[in-house]
């Protein structure tokens, strides 16, 4: 018995070390995403993508993905992907995937994704947030937004690609 009441104890001191440090393993992340609801075919769809730490930890090891689905041609390029530095992105899959270390109680990251659709059609794209963290309240951690790409300008071919004259 003595033995158990040592152990809860140890316990209880452990976690009242990492709450105190701001570790609690609990991190409330929110996702908010803005872009425009129709463009042009040429142009550019800018995401500007916030995350914010409610708390009341820090949030550890944080993943903001995004998957997108663009209009397509078979055998063609469909869109060039331009993502922050620091992130990984897979234009042919439509995914972005971008990491942070830490991200303390009441910080923010904020990042810009652009997508260049290379034909016309609906562009729908769902952007989620994740971490190592317990989330309280995971229902706004992810956003989706559709954007229409409307007559215009098709954009030059990416380099490399051989479609360009």
């Amino acid at each position: 018995m003595r033995a158990r009441v040592a152990s809860l104890l140890a316990l209880a001191a452990l976690l009242s070390a990492a709450n105190a440090a701001g570790g609690s393993g609990r991190a409330d992340l929110s996702l908010t995403v803005s872009a425009r609801t129709s463009i042009a075919l040429g142009k550019s769809i800018s995401y500007r993508v916030t995350v914010t730490n409610h708390g009341p930890g820090s949030a550890r090891d944080v993943i903001v993905r995004l998957r997108t689905h663009v209009p397509s041609v078979a055998g063609t390029t469909n869109a060039v992907i331009g993502a922050p530095n620091g992130c990984q992105e897979n234009a042919r899959g439509g995914i972005v995937r971008c990491s942070r270390r830490v991200l303390a109680h009441g910080r923010r990251l904020q990042m810009k994704v652009s997508i260049t659709p290379y034909h016309q059609g609906w562009v729908a794209s769902r952007f989620t947030v994740a971490s190592g963290s317990i989330d309280p309240r995971p229902g706004d951690n992810a956003a989706r937004v559709r954007t229409h790409v409307g007559p215009g300008t098709p954009p030059p071919p990416p380099p490399g690609t051989g479609l360009g004259p």
